[in-house]
């Protein structure tokens, strides 16, 4: 059997291709789970930057809050974000998006820290400051490149199952009441 007959085979009681339905119905969850990711990982990286590159006081404050985010459990955290925005005249979708995004920086931002914090210590480092240049964030945050790639790539995963999870939670919550 070709896949085409396969393909034309696979069709609800209305006569509409299933899987065709599946790809146009992914585009939007795709869409969200990739915002999701970006605000996920903008505030890590710029988190883990700013906590490897100025160290001391700086460092000791966003990864402690980062340690505290991360003792709770997700779902938790995802119900005091949606308790703490649900007043605002936002769309559920988007709250949906925010509530993703910011319940998951914690890791690439320790992720970013102790990269910078290995570049720091590097021979090319410590050559380029001892022939008289001064150590920038761009020079510190170039390196770290990949580790931000493909924690965004791996994320987008996660991302994914999580938003199908508060579709189905709401889903079943309209039917309920």
């Amino acid at each position: 059997m070709s896949t085409l007959a396969l393909l034309s085979a696979a069709s609800d009681v209305y006569k509409r291709q299933i899987p065709s339905r599946m790809l146009y119905g992914s585009r939007v969850s795709l869409s969200l789970g990739i915002i999701a990711v970006l605000l996920s990982v903008t505030l890590g990286v710029a988190a883990g930057l700013s906590a490897g590159y100025f160290g001391r006081v700086t460092d000791t404050v966003l990864m402690r809050f980062a340690d505290i985010l991360l003792s709770f459990p997700s779902l938790f955290l995802i119900l005091i974000i949606v308790a703490v925005f649900e007043k605002l005249p936002v769309p559920r979708i988007f709250l949906i998006v925010i509530v993703l995004g910011l319940s998951s920086w914690m890791g690439i931002a320790r992720l970013v820290r102790s990269e910078v914090q290995s570049i720091r210590e590097r021979e090319f480092i410590t050559a380029a400051q001892a022939a008289g240049l001064e150590l920038s964030l761009i020079h510190i945050s170039e390196p770290t490149r990949p580790f931000k790639i493909s924690y965004a790539v791996f994320c987008l995963k996660k991302k994914q199952s999580q938003q199908s999870a508060t579709y189905s939670h709401h889903t079943i919550y309209l039917h309920q009441h």
